[in-house]
């Protein structure tokens, strides 16, 4: 079993050090979700043993950094990773990743929010035994999308990429094969804050991690 605690001190330990920047907030709540819920999930078989067990060793984990000198062509690099606790995870999500109008058999109503990062988008999780192994990213106005990788996945790789905002959008690139303008925007200025980021090495990583 894969252990987070010395995994996200060492990435907490980076950030605090990094003088380009300032950690607004680093937390990583390591008591685990209770074992009741954790149970009640997992009699369903509709979610992965990477997600309980991500939970079962803490249930949350919060970062936010900015840059020390915004410049406008850093104006949207910033720090945000905004992993919920599980009880908040299973909530309702109506009125957030879907509506009263929306189809009862429509995806979006099997998404639950895990990683709620911005008002505006956040990646989560189907609810189905089909879907269980993969994160997925949602918009909340379009289906959400698969991003290939599992929960453990998904944190190495949040943390590869420094836990910047909207950084699933490399992965998109990685999948789709063609560069859009936020992984623009992340490749060209997030070494300026970050000089050891590679987007060569993060999509090494990725290809590790991939699930096809």
């Amino acid at each position: 079993m894969k252990k987070y605690q010395p995994f996200l001190d060492d990435f907490d330990e980076q950030l605090t050090k990094n003088n380009s920047l300032t950690v607004q907030k680093a937390l990583f709540f390591n008591i685990a979700a209770k074992k009741a819920d954790l149970a009640q999930v997992r009699k369903t078989g509709r979610v992965g043993d990477d997600v309980l067990n991500f939970y079962g060793q803490g249930n949350r984990w919060e970062v936010q950094w900015a840059p020390n000198v915004p410049a406008p062509e850093l104006e949207e690099i910033r720090g945000s990773i905004n992993i919920l606790p599980f009880e908040n995870v299973f909530s309702n999500w109506e009125g957030v990743a879907f509506f009263k109008d929306t189809p009862a058999d429509s995806i979006r109503r099997r998404f639950f929010v895990v990683d709620f990062f911005a008002d505006e988008a956040a990646v989560g999780l189907v609810v189905t035994a089909e879907h269980k192994d993969q994160m997925y990213y949602s918009d909340f106005e379009n289906d959400p999308k698969p991003l290939q990788i599992n929960m453990d996945g998904y944190i190495q790789l949040c943390v590869a990429a420094k836990g910047t905002i909207y950084w699933p959008y490399l992965l998109f690139e990685l999948i789709e094969g063609e560069e859009n303008p936020v992984s623009e925007r992340i490749k060209k200025h997030l070494p300026e804050l970050f000089p050891d980021f590679s987007f060569d090495a993060f999509s090494t990583l990725f290809g590790k991690l991939r699930i096809r």
